[in-house]
């Protein structure tokens, strides 16, 4: 539903008391100040209406948000806390990764970690973050991450490449999380004898967007958009683990993404940044 406006609480609080009449539960609040009218009517009724919290972990506002950017919550908990809401038992034989987020803010189990998987095979890669540090594993050459969050969030710097700075326990306990995870609910065949699998190399795919100068059009009159090339440069100056020059530049060319001039001016721009 679109309330129209950030900061109109009243109105936040009339469409949700009118979602909430319709036998909805369960509410993502995602306007601003006018997300307080969803917490609002939340709390005006009897346990069982509840909401989410949104861009700043709002979950102090109100008793009636059960996850937020601070309570780590993901797509697989929103089954099992459907059924849970609604009384139903779970028809299925598979269990189920998530919890149901009533549950867990009626016992206050709130879980302290993330798990994330993407992809397949020799392109899969997992990962898994407290709320201090991220560890990410690729199966590919078996690379590995570890991120402070805290001090680095932007994710530039990887602490296991400096050594002086890697806080060993944590890394430890995140990989050996990570594992048990991935033990359980990955792949059959990535993960024996406490250590992740290891595959070779893979063939990078030519993804580069081909419609990024169209997005010009949309711009207010005030703003333009410079050239391509320059608008990569920008992009990456303050990242110091990209090298552009690393890029598969030989495969866009191929796939007509991308001409030789702006190949050529990246290149020469990226060589001129380090």
């Amino acid at each position: 539903m679109y309330v129209g406006s950030f900061t109109d609480v009243a109105k936040g609080k009339e469409i949700a008391m009118q979602m909430y009449q319709d036998d909805m539960k369960l509410i993502q609040a995602y306007a601003g100040g006018a997300g307080m009218g969803v917490y609002q009517a939340a709390e005006s009724l009897p346990e069982g209406y509840y909401a989410l919290g949104a861009a700043n972990g709002q979950f102090h506002l109100s008793e009636r948000i059960i996850a937020s950017q601070i309570k780590f919550a993901d797509l697989c908990d929103l089954l099992p806390t459907i059924l849970d809401a609604a009384g139903a038992s779970y028809p299925g034989e598979l269990p189920l990764p998530g919890r149901s987020l009533l549950e867990a803010v009626k016992h206050n189990r709130i879980r302290d970690i993330q798990y994330v998987e993407q992809s397949s095979g020799a392109r899969r890669w997992i990962s898994i973050r407290d709320y201090r540090y991220k560890y990410n594993y690729y199966y590919a050459q078996g690379m590995e991450e570890l991120f402070d969050l805290a001090e680095d969030p932007q994710e530039r710097y990887n602490l296991l490449e400096v050594p002086e700075r890697l806080p060993q326990e944590e890394c430890r306990q995140l990989k050996d999380r990570l594992y048990r995870m991935e033990n359980r609910w990955g792949p059959a065949g990535l993960t024996q004898n406490g250590k992740f699998q290891v595959f070779g190399p893979v063939e990078p795919k030519a993804k580069l967007p081909a419609t990024f100068p169209l997005f010009g059009k949309h711009l207010p009159k005030s703003e333009k958009l410079l050239p391509l090339w320059q608008e990569i440069l920008l992009a990456v100056r303050e990242e110091p683990a990209v090298d552009l020059r690393k890029l598969c530049w030989d495969e866009w060319l191929a796939a007509g993404l991308v001409d030789q001039e702006l190949v050529d001016k990246v290149l020469v721009g990226a060589a001129e940044q380090t």
